[in-house]
This record gives structure tokens, C-alpha cells and sequence, in this order.
């Protein structure tokens, strides 16, 4: 489940001026209330815009107070980065053309992710107050997040035998991925520096079936696959229900008897149905259509 804190470190990920912004006094005595603020080029489009994260211990009086400083209604990224002197930042555009940042449009653009969940009379008073100082609010809160959350989490998890079942495994992540069920798939789920261990039980946890193309590999797998296979049994025993999705890719009954008599007793599909027809099918179990 992405947080409103997760979604604003990991949107966005281009170039980008980044620094906290405190709220001061008239006597210009710092009082708290801090947010973070980016400033992102969009250089293609020559303008640039900004995202604010305010934590759970902003009060939202302070967040409006915030919209009111000069550095965010004018995008100013040398004030943001405390730079007294006013410095240039050049950017390139695809490795090629260069571009001042002193030149980017400021769009009005700006993001505020708010750490709590916010009231629609609330959203509006942001959105006119922001209005008011000239920028155009988009507000993202845990509602946000949480809806974000449910429509990115994974439906299904996919165990295969790289050797040889990867290519329509992949073919088959992508099409349901297509028909709106996203999958955990090793492939696009895992990154650099991962643990193995830890990132297969989490995505074993967090999906409610598991697709298990069954290969001569898979049934001959006395690692990962079998790791997975039983991984997701103590699953199905613990939750008491069914997740087990099977798919017969180049096998025989008597193959996943020998490998596991309760898998012949599920209903499976076979793999020269296609990659689309499966799919189709599959899709319908995860949707509840």
C-alpha cells in the first residue's frame, strides 16, 4: 500500500529542486510548520511546476499560510535552494540542447500531498486560496493514496520456470496487466538489490490468487518455483480458501499428480488455449465478473 509520503518521493522522479520551507514570522522568527517543497522542469515543454508534502504535523491554517510565500508563487528555485545570489541551473534537454531554468515557464502547477485526509470544503478552500496567490491545486491526501493503492496493488502473483515457460509468462503478465489486473511478476516486481526471499512472500501476501504455469521445469524446480509453490500452499491453507490459478504449459496429468495430487483436483487451463483466451479467462477470476 503506497503512502501519500511514498507517492510524493516516487512521482515525479525527473530533475528536480528540492528543500524544506518554514513558515516566519513578521519579525522574521521561524514559528514551524515545515513542508517540502520541489521545484520540476519539464523542460521539453520549456515551463516547470511544484509539489508540496505536508506532514502529519502541518496544521492545515499553516498550509494555507505556506501557499502565500513568494518562493512558491513564483517557482523560485534559487530561493528555494537558499541561494541569496541569484544562480542559473542548465538543463539538457534528451542530452541535447541546453536550457536555463531561469527561462522554464512556471505552469501554476502545484501538487500537495497532504499526510491526513482532507474534507471536500477543505480541498476547495485550498484550491481558491490557491487561486488567490495565482496557482492551480491538485490535492492528493490519504483518500488519494489509498484509492491509488487499491488500483496499482497486484491481483496475482506468477510463478514460472524461466527455462522454459518465460516467454509466454511474460506474454501473459502483459496482457492481463492490459485487461486491468496487474500482476507481481519477477521480471517487472523485483529491483536491484532486492531479497529474494522477502519480495516473494510480500508479493504472495498482498495478491489474492497465484498463477502457477507448470512446466516440465517448474514440476522439476527444486528451488524458486518450489519455493513458491510451497509458500503459496500455506497461503491457501491460512486464508481457507482456493488462490491457485494452474496453468498445464507442455504437461501431463500424471505429471502434476506425481508433483502434487491436491493440484490435479483444481481445475487448470492449458497453454495451447493462448496467451489472449487465458487471459481473458483469468481476468474475469481476479475482477469478480
Amino acid at each position: 500500500m503506497g503512502t501519500v509520503r511514498d507517492y510524493y518521493e516516487s512521482d515525479n522522479r525527473d530533475i528536480s529542486a528540492q528543500n524544506a520551507l518554514s513558515i516566519y514570522s513578521p519579525q522574521g522568527i521561524e514559528i514551524g510548520h515545515t513542508i517540502s517543497v520541489k521545484v520540476h522542469p519539464m523542460v521539453e515543454a520549456h515551463s516547470k511546476y511544484i509539489s508540496i508534502y505536508s506532514g502529519k504535523e502541518v496544521a492545515f491554517e499553516a498550509l494555507i499560510k505556506h501557499l502565500e510565500n513568494e518562493i512558491i508563487r513564483a517557482c523560485d528555485i534559487n530561493g528555494l535552494m537558499g541561494q541569496k545570489e541569484s544562480a542559473d541551473m542548465e538543463i539538457s534537454i534528451n542530452g541535447g540542447d541546453v536550457v536555463s531554468a531561469k527561462d522554464l515557464v512556471f505552469s501554476k502547477k502545484t501538487i500537495l500531498y497532504v499526510d491526513c485526509e482532507l474534507s471536500d470544503d477543505r480541498k476547495n478552500l485550498l484550491k481558491s486560496h490557491g487561486e488567490s496567490q495565482g496557482l492551480r491545486i491538485e490535492v492528493r491526501d490519504t483518500s488519494y493514496a489509498d484509492e491509488r493503492s487499491k488500483k496499482e496493488r497486484p491481483l496475482a502473483f506468477i510463478s514460472h520456470s524461466k527455462n522454459d515457460s518465460r516467454d509466454f509468462s511474460i506474454k501473459l503478465a502483459n496482457e492481463l496487466s492490459r485487461l486491468g489486473c496487474p500482476v507481481w511478476f519477477d521480471e517487472y516486481s523485483l529491483n536491484i538489490g532486492d531479497s529474494l526471499v522477502e519480495s516473494i512472500d510480500a508479493g504472495l501476501k498482498v495478491t489474492d490468487k497465484c498463477i502457477f504455469v507448470l512446466s516440465p521445469e517448474f514440476l522439476a524446480n527444486e528451488g524458486w518455483c518450489k519455493y513458491e509453490f510451497k509458500a503459496a500452499s500455506m497461503k491457501q491453507i491460512f486464508e481457507k480458501k482456493n488462490i491457485m490459478l494452474p496453468i498445464w504449459h507442455g504437461i501431463r496429468k500424471e505429471d502434476v499428480y506425481e508433483y502434487s495430487a491436491a493440484l490435479v483436483d483444481t481445475v487448470g487451463l492449458d497453454s495451447s488455449l493462448g496467451v489472449t483466451q487465458i487471459a481473458t479467462k483469468i481476468s474475469k477470476v481476479l475482477l469478480g465478473s
